[in-house]
């Protein structure tokens, strides 16, 4: 058992880092898989436009291909103006 721990306490005190700095607004350190995972997403729930600094649109293409279900994007089905929206 304390073998397990022992091998288990890198993990325990990553998450620990990354909720902390999660509740106090700071960035949380990712490697390239994580960030293209995160970019991911953010193509997924495009519905009109990816927009990238450098012009480099080839993870936005990898991930159409990949998920062509999710070439349409997530459509808004609230208010037409969400700044509108009823309280």
């Amino acid at each position: 058992m304390r073998q397990l721990l022992e091998q288990i306490r890198p993990a325990e005190e990553w998450i620990e880092s990354l909720l902390q700095n999660a509740a106090e607004g700071r960035p949380i350190d990712s490697d390239d898989d994580n960030m293209d995972y995160y970019n991911s997403l953010q193509t997924s729930y495009a519905y009109r436009y990816v927009v990238c600094q450098n012009g480099d649109f080839d993870l936005a293409k990898k991930h159409n291909n990949e998920f062509p279900q999710f070439r349409t994007g997530g459509k808004w089905s609230g208010p037409a103006n969400p700044r509108h929206a009823p309280i």
